[in-house]
């Protein structure tokens, strides 16, 4: 069963929809015990009074209960109902300030919701109250809700930035002003802002070190935009030239695609749009180079990349893994469920929500030394895009 990269995103956007619905209900049922001052060890309403007054579905307000109860912050009962946890003497979590979350709500929507959900649950646990804002738009629109953001002046931003050359001069300033941010999955070295990432060095060696154990001698690294682009691809593809070059393997330029998008633009019509139908036969033609070239496997920059490339081998008659292996990045939850199992990278995007919300509580509360650079381990996922050669 061969998945479709659209359907992969409406999948993915369907969880993050649902994962952020469930965490904005958890939000609405702590602000409705504070604003009617249920006490500890009182009944809320029934979960249809809930999911009716939330305008929400059941199992969207039962996954929020069962989160609070997990979290101790709620008491389930059978046959009885749900009770705000503590006895009726014990003290209420002190009301703390706001805290805005920046996020887009596009790419990688498994991977946001799951760092959406980690953050908020983590600073709702110590009592703040949480706002989100979409940054799924354009460079400028995103700088926009940046600088009114600031303006509105929370007590700390957690910032998932997507278009970060757009609002270098409003980072330079929050750094001067001294204000209580952490960046995520993007790392601030022009800046002396804390940030939150992915081990992504350690991933791309960890992926390419499989293969090599593997016995695999060429392989290449595929991305679709510039190794510059973003620093999460350039520091995968410095951890894939570690591991080639401590095996003392020579690192071929035939096998580094690192813009696929631009690799075949010459040879399409100057007023031919990049449509879905270019990037599947620039993919089938690069799948076919790197074949050619000897490349026996690959390292894809992310598992939606890997999707496509899997997509492509197909249709050109190329089987994974028996003529070229396939290892991906993200550990995306379609990613067990294709045909062929993908061989990844896990990233820990709930971890790096809990991690950024900590630092962030931190800061906040002016507690000293408070790290900068923070790196969230990954861990390589086998399954079945991989074979010894």
């Amino acid at each position: 069963m061969y998945i479709h990269k659209k359907i992969i995103m409406y999948i993915e956007g369907a969880v993050f929809i649902s994962s952020y619905l469930y965490v904005e209900s958890m939000q609405k049922i702590r602000s409705l015990i504070n604003e009617n001052n249920i006490a500890n060890g009182e009944k809320l309403p029934s979960f249809n009074e809930l999911a009716d007054t939330f305008g929400v579905s059941l199992i969207t307000i039962r996954r929020a209960i069962k989160n609070m109860v997990s979290a101790n912050e709620l008491i389930s009962r059978r046959g009885s109902g749900v009770f705000v946890a503590g006895s009726p003497s014990a003290p209420r979590l002190k009301a703390m300030g706001n805290i805005c979350i920046l996020m887009p709500f596009g790419n990688n929507a498994f991977g946001q919701a799951q760092i959406l959900s980690g953050a908020v649950e983590e600073l709702q646990n110590h009592g703040y109250k949480v706002s989100i804002k979409d940054i799924s738009f354009t460079g400028c629109k995103e700088r926009e809700v940046l600088s009114q953001t600031v303006d509105e002046d929370p007590e700390g931003i957690i910032y998932f930035p997507m278009h970060i050359d757009f609002v270098q001069d409003l980072l330079v300033i929050l750094e001067a002003e001294k204000k209580s941010i952490v960046l995520v999955d993007k790392e601030s070295m022009e800046f002396n802002l804390p940030f939150v990432v992915s081990a992504n060095y350690n991933g791309g060696y960890l992926a390419t070190n499989h293969l090599l154990k593997k016995g695999h001698r060429h392989i290449a690294f595929v991305s679709p935009w510039g190794i510059n682009e973003a620093c999460s691809v350039r520091n995968r593809f410095a951890g894939y030239c570690a591991a080639l070059k401590e095996a003392g393997q020579k690192i071929e330029k035939s096998m580094i695609v690192p813009d696929y998008v631009n690799l075949f633009k010459q040879s399409r019509p100057i007023a031919d749009k990049y449509t879905q139908e270019n990037e599947e036969k620039d993919l089938e033609k690069m799948v076919e180079r790197l074949r050619s070239s000897g490349a026996t496997a690959v390292f894809s920059v992310n598992d939606e990349v890997a999707y496509m490339i899997l997509a492509a081998a197909r249709r050109i008659n190329i089987k994974i893994p028996e003529d070229m292996s396939v290892v991906g990045f993200d550990n995306l939850d379609a990613s067990a469920h294709l045909e062929c199992p993908l061989t990844t990278i896990a990233q820990d995007f709930r971890a790096i929500g809990v991690k950024a919300a900590g630092i962030l509580e931190s800061i906040v509360s002016k507690k000293p030394n408070v790290p900068m650079r923070n790196l969230v381990p990954v861990k390589l996922v086998e399954r079945h895009t991989v074979i010894q050669v």
